[in-house]
């Protein structure tokens, strides 16, 4: 069936498409080794071949020397022959015994025999034809030798003679195959051997040529190659690096002859320039739809960009406000102070990076003055201030009315406060006569409650001076022992109405601090302590120092606990333990007050509690009392 699915059982699996040969990963090092290794495997093959030629000249040439010697050996048996023969008649003719030249003359022939069989060990035919002459002419000597003992009855037996004489030239058929190879030795000599070296020369300069043709076509290839492969994209990865240092939108780098090390860099350059245009187009809508005013001046403080914020803080749309000066946007009185801080950025950032930030005054193109808080960094690079220009109006206006609160609460609470105080002083001395029992009730209900109305209004003075940095502490070196025996001594009443023990260990320790604030953390420490433990129990004081020197002050009770998702809050402005089974009063400002004063000494405030087994508050101040403030 054609839409049947595959089945491993009973057919192959389809053919996946070709892939193009753009897509393919071919690294640079394996086209470097492709590109060098066929020009090498091209003249390999030639210079094997010009080897091959070298080699069949060098074996020519030595054929053509056997050949030749092969022609002069011949040539001297054709002669050397000879003379045992004419030694055999010249012995029948004068009837001399010539054996001892005859012996010479038929050993020089064998002799050239011999040299010749060995001339042609590399022909078998040639060989076997020089052993059978060799072998006639032992036959010829044998005859030779017997004809020069018997030469005086040869000499008178005619029969014998001409016998004598038919069996010497017999051998004439044995010698003639010699002569003729030594013919075709000298005609391969002087003919065919001097032709195949005028061919084989021939083939050899052809094959240079070859080479030469060969390795200048590579090498134009190679430059080609290089250039369109290598340089050219390379070249097209430099400017569209450049267009990416001006701004501008890259082209797609073409994929030539494979993937490779160089398409992923310009892949990657693109990839990146593209991400790089998403993020300017989120940095351009952030800017955009940013509420606070974002901007840039030049060096004489002139507008160059802004974002459209500027027509709700400034009354002036973006292309309104470029060209024109800052100064005269800015408020008459803060005029200098602006000019004195923008140049002091400018000149302490050179370089640097650095930014800082000041308040001023704006004038709003209807006339009417706004607060601001400007927020700017130089650039070196761009000789240009970027500003973050942010409405600090409603801010502005709620310090003006904190401090016309705390104005009031100085004067219009503490002041009468103080002066109520002072009234129920006297009436308790009995300035008004003698008072009845409910007249003493309600007079120390009119105490408490006066005392804890000062507390908390010295608790927010104090909490607004430490917030606005205007608290000093007044340092000197203190007893530790003395400071547990006042902070007890504050609480001894509240301690002594619920029966709890306050206990301090003695340490002898000493520190350079400011003994007030301190007798005052602890003794609202010592405060929370008593009013969350319960009726009977203790609280504890005790100091040790520290690996590092400082000194360590830990405050302990048994009451309740404070519960583990609370103790990273407790010592925030206006936060409380609660409980459902208490009701105690109280602002939420004494936690906040003692971290506070602990950190201005240097120093550090923690807790560590467990439902129903107690809380112990740890101070932990430096040996040199910190800082000074």
């Amino acid at each position: 069936m054609a839409n049947a699915p595959y089945d491993e059982a009973s057919s192959s699996p389809p053919l996946k498409p070709a892939q193009p040969l753009s897509r393919i990963r071919i690294s640079l090092a394996m086209k470097g080794v492709v590109f060098l290794a066929l020009p090498i495997i091209i003249q390999g093959f030639i210079l094997f071949r010009l080897w091959e030629l070298q080699d069949q000249a060098k074996q020519n040439t030595r054929q053509c020397r056997i050949a030749a010697e092969v022609s002069e050996t011949v040539s001297h048996l054709m002669v050397d022959h000879i003379d045992p023969v004419t030694s055999i008649f010249g012995a029948l003719d004068k009837d001399l015994d010539l054996s001892e030249d005859y012996q010479v003359q038929t050993g020089k022939v064998i002799s050239e025999l011999e040299k010749l069989k060995s001339l042609l060990s590399q022909s078998p035919s040639d060989v076997a034809l020089v052993d059978l002459s060799i072998e006639k002419d032992h036959q010829v000597i044998e005859l030779g030798a017997e004809a020069i003992k018997r030469r005086a009855e040869i000499r008178r037996d005619n029969e014998a003679r001409k016998h004598l004489v038919a069996q010497l030239f017999s051998m004439r058929q044995y010698y003639e195959p010699l002569f003729h190879m030594g013919k075709r030795m000298s005609s391969f000599v002087v003919d065919e051997s001097p032709a195949y070296q005028a061919k084989v020369r021939k083939d050899q300069k052809q094959f240079l040529d070859l080479l030469f043709a060969i390795d200048v076509f590579m090498f134009v290839l190679g430059a080609l190659f290089l250039y369109l492969h290598i340089v050219a994209r390379l070249n097209k990865i430099l400017d569209n690096s450049k267009k990416l240092a001006l701004g501008e939108n890259p082209d797609k780098p073409a994929i030539l002859f494979g993937l490779d090390e160089i398409s992923d860099v310009g892949e990657s350059l693109h990839d990146m320039a593209a991400a790089l245009i998403r993020a300017a187009r989120k940095e351009r809508a952030t800017i955009d739809n940013a509420s606070d005013m974002i901007c840039s001046l030049n060096r004489n403080l002139i507008f160059i960009t802004s974002n459209p914020a500027s027509r709700a803080l400034l009354g002036l749309a973006p292309q309104e406000l470029v060209g024109r000066e800052l100064i005269d946007l800015v408020e008459e009185q803060d005029r200098h102070h602006a000019l004195q801080s923008l140049n002091r950025i400018v000149q302490d950032s050179s370089g640097t990076g650095g930014e800082s930030s000041f308040d001023l005054r704006l004038r709003h193109e209807s006339g009417t003055i706004l607060d601001a808080q400007f927020s700017a960094v130089w650039s070196e690079d761009s000789q240009s201030l970027f500003c973050v220009v942010h409405d600090i109006s409603e801010r502005k206006q709620a310090e003006r009315l904190q401090k016309e609160v705390m104005q009031m609460v100085s004067h219009d609470l503490r002041s009468p406060l103080t002066s109520i105080q002072a009234i129920l002083d006297m009436f308790r001395q009995g300035i008004g006569g003698e008072m009845t029992a409910e007249g003493e009730n309600l007079l120390a209900l009119a105490d408490r409650n006066a005392v804890l109305m000062l507390r908390l209004v010295n608790d927010f003075l104090d909490m607004e001076k430490l917030e606005a940095g205007m608290l000093e502490l007044d340092r000197s070196l203190t007893s530790i022992d003395s400071v547990f025996d006042e902070s007890m001594q504050i609480v001894k009443v509240q301690a002594d109405a619920k029966q709890i023990e306050l206990h301090a260990e003695p340490s002898a320790l000493t520190a350079v601090l400011d003994r007030e604030r301190l007798v005052q953390v602890l003794s609202n420490l010592l405060s929370n302590a008593i009013k969350f433990s319960p009726k009977g129990s203790a609280v504890k004081l005790a100091a040790s120092e520290t690996v590092a020197g400082g000194i360590q002050i830990d405050v302990s009770d048994q009451g309740r606990g404070i519960p583990v998702e609370m103790q990273s809050t407790i010592f925030e402005r206006f936060k409380q333990v609660q409980g459902s089974d208490t009701k105690i009063g109280g602002a939420g400002l004494g936690l906040a007050i003692c971290k506070a004063l602990v950190e201005l000494h240097g120093g550090s405030i923690s807790v560590k509690s467990a439902p129903d087994q107690g809380s112990t508050f740890t101070i932990t101040l430096p040996g040199d009392g910190g800082d000074s403030a």
